[in-house]
């Protein structure tokens, strides 16, 4: 089993087929309250926490 991370509430927008044989979908997950600096990091969405 992944790793999961609970990061809070939110919405699942613009759903969408992927080429993938097992037919997957992709959302923008829009979420309610601002994602911590540290999971940012963590997720690849900053820099780092030094810059």
């Amino acid at each position: 089993m992944l790793p999961f991370t609970f990061v809070g509430t939110g919405k699942l927008e613009n759903p969408r087929k992927t080429d993938n044989p097992r037919g997957s979908l992709l959302f923008d997950i829009w979420i309610d309250e601002p994602l911590p600096d540290y999971l940012q990091y963590d997720f690849g969405l900053s820099k780092g926490m030094d810059s």
